[in-house]
């Protein structure tokens, strides 16, 4: 999966935003991390993760992305800082990342938190592809590719 037009606006709340271009047929578990460091260091000042937020995305099939996280528990004073933004996927029963993009920033004022305790995060469907609310992980028990591909493969491999 390729990351594209990775950005992050400081107005009001941060929000950070990048289109995910997924260009084989099918990618398991994926997940994205956002991390905020210093220009200078790896200290992770800041780490949240897609599947955290319990978005139990299960596969993507091929096509492109818009993500958006808008980051409500921020606490950043005023500095210079990298963002990363980082995908994984499990391949062969393994987490490997399989992508990362950067970008260095300014944060002229310190940001405080207000509001929601966790970031916002929402993934949707470029037009050319496959709609997120038709696939059978999104749809839920009620829908009967889920439950006869992906909840069943998920109780086997739990089992195995």
């Amino acid at each position: 999966m390729h990351i594209q037009q990775l950005e992050l606006s400081l107005a009001g709340t941060p929000r950070i935003s990048a289109t995910l271009a997924q260009k084989s047929a099918v990618l398991f578990q994926p997940d994205i991390q956002i991390q905020l460091l210093p220009q200078q260091g790896d200290d992770v000042l800041y780490a949240r993760d897609f599947s955290a937020a319990a978005y139990p995305v299960a596969w993507l099939p091929r096509g492109e992305y818009h993500l958006q996280c808008h980051l409500h528990d921020l606490n950043l004073p005023a500095g210079e800082y990298r963002l990363r933004l980082i995908v994984f996927a499990v391949v062969g029963g393994q987490r490997q990342a399989l992508n990362e993009s950067r970008l260095m920033f300014s944060n002229p004022s310190r940001h405080q938190a207000a509001g929601l305790s966790q970031p916002a995060w929402s993934l949707q469907s470029a037009p050319e592809t496959f709609a997120i609310e038709e696939l059978g992980w999104n749809r839920g028990h009620e829908d009967w590719f889920f439950r006869h591909f992906d909840h069943a493969a998920l109780v086997v491999t739990d089992y195995l």
